[in-house]
């Protein structure tokens, strides 16, 4: 089974009561960032994530509410509770926050943040024990079939969903169009080849990019860090690449500076001090002893990867994946890759940067992101790129499967941009990019529900 990159899922940002998030002391990052610790905590494994989780994110307050082990007892009940992190919703009434999470399961996470931004309270609600959301119509998802996906999709269009999808059946092609508007404000109509923000889906470029070079000898999975970077700290030399790849790596999350970097991904910082941000903070736990996500191990990547190939990351994608595979509508932040603005989807929000909200406007892609996002493409493309690893025609062999098997993966960002491809490896696969997740409510509906048509009925 292909190990699915860690993407952002924080994909409908809901409000209720309409609270402008942006106004609010910059309750949006504060909000965000409790929601991305939430949700690597989810994903982890063991119990030093945990404990990491409780020290940088629960206010001491609340940790200090709980006796002996009970707080680890209790954060251990709520991520098996929950699973698995697929599409997710956040809302919130006048005291609490509530993430609606689509994974192997519907749970509803309560969680409250004090002016910090540290959280005060945390559970896992009971079905129905949650304030009711605002009233909306049924999802146009549920229950799709492949016979009713073309129907779905219509009906989400006529609700408000913009985009477009590629869907295929035993390897036969059932549905590829676009739907809704690539720019709602100008009316302009989306089409396949609208150029979309894809979140954190370049991690899975970067993944492939080092099995190339593992491939070819450039490379080894239990090389060191230390083989590629100068002053390595004593607590990080056992870091090795597959510890990066598999999440093993004990490196944090994400490493902007709050009050320095003024957007967590668009900021600009070079290479150099991204590699000294990474090497200089706290991990979460000793290498390989713990699984969680991580995106500042594939920006770590991203990095390996220039040493090891002597050409620039993004150049070395051009050369062995973007450029083979046909995928010119393919690049980075703040490229026009030749194209007019107008050929751009434009990013629902909540959060906008630039006018209009589309990549080209966002300047070039800082190594905050480098390797785990900071790109955009196209459905056509991007199920060029699945095909290929489907037919191993970038890997071979042993390298090859390991691109291959049952996956689904999201990634998105709070501009509004979503991305989804779910695969069982055997010919069937769906593979869908919006620019209306900001403000498409039944986003978590939709990812459940393709995951289920394609992969079955979950257990």
């Amino acid at each position: 089974m292909r190990h699915p990159a860690r993407l952002l899922s924080l994909v409908a940002l809901c409000v209720a009561p309409a609270l402008p998030l942006a106004a609010q002391n910059s309750p949006s990052a504060r909000v965000r960032n409790a929601i991305q610790a939430i949700e690597s905590m989810i994903e982890t494994t063991g119990d030093a994530p945990l404990q990491a989780f409780a020290e940088k994110s629960l206010a001491p307050s609340y940790r200090n509410s709980f006796r002996g082990d009970s707080l680890l007892r209790h954060l251990r009940a709520l991520r098996t509770g929950v699973g698995d992190v697929g599409g997710v919703m956040v809302r919130r009434d006048s005291a609490n926050f509530y993430l609606e999470i689509d994974g192997q399961r519907h749970s509803t996470v309560r969680f409250a943040l004090d002016e910090p931004g540290l959280i005060t309270a945390l559970e896992l609600l009971r079905p129905g024990s949650s304030p009711a959301a605002p009233s909306v119509a049924p999802s146009p998802w549920t229950g799709v079939t492949w016979e009713t996906l073309p129907d779905a999709v219509q009906r989400a269009a006529a609700a408000g969903f913009h985009g477009t999808i590629i869907a295929k059946r035993n390897g036969t092609e059932v549905l590829r169009t676009a739907v809704g508007m690539s720019d709602p404000v100008a009316g302009r109509r989306s089409a396949l080849n609208s150029v979309y923000s894809i979140g954190s889906q370049p991690m899975d470029f970067t993944r492939t990019a080092v099995l190339l070079l593992a491939q070819r000898g450039k490379l080894s999975m239990n090389d060191s860090i230390g083989r590629f970077f100068r002053n390595v700290p004593s607590d990080k030399r056992g870091i090795t690449v597959a510890h990066l790849l598999e999440g093993r790596s004990g490196l944090i999350d994400f490493y902007h500076e709050d009050g320095t970097d003024w957007d967590s991904d668009l900021s600009w910082i070079p290479k150099d001090e991204a590699v000294r941000r990474m090497l200089a903070s706290t991990l979460r736990f000793a290498p390989g002893t713990s699984r969680a996500s991580s995106h500042a191990a594939y920006n770590m990547l991203a990095a390996v990867i220039e040493k090891a190939s002597g050409v620039a990351y993004p150049e070395f994608l051009r050369r062995e994946l973007l450029t083979p595979l046909g995928m010119t509508r393919t690049g980075f932040y703040g490229e026009t890759l030749g194209l007019s603005l107008g050929e751009f989807a434009v990013g629902g929000g909540p959060n906008v940067v630039g006018l209009p909200n589309v990549g080209p406007n966002w300047g070039p892609t800082s190594w905050l992101v480098m390797g785990s996002g900071g790109m955009v493409s196209t459905v056509e493309d991007m199920d060029k790129y699945y095909t290929a690893l489907a037919r191993g025609t970038l890997l071979t062999g042993a390298w090859a499967k390991q691109q291959q098997g049952r996956t689904a993966g999201a990634g998105g960002s709070s501009r509004g941009y979503f991305i989804f491809h779910v695969s069982d490896g055997a010919g069937s696969s769906v593979l869908v990019l919006t620019n209306t997740a900001g403000r498409e409510r039944n986003t978590p509906a939709l990812t459940g529900a393709l995951e289920r048509l394609v992969l079955g009925a979950r257990p």
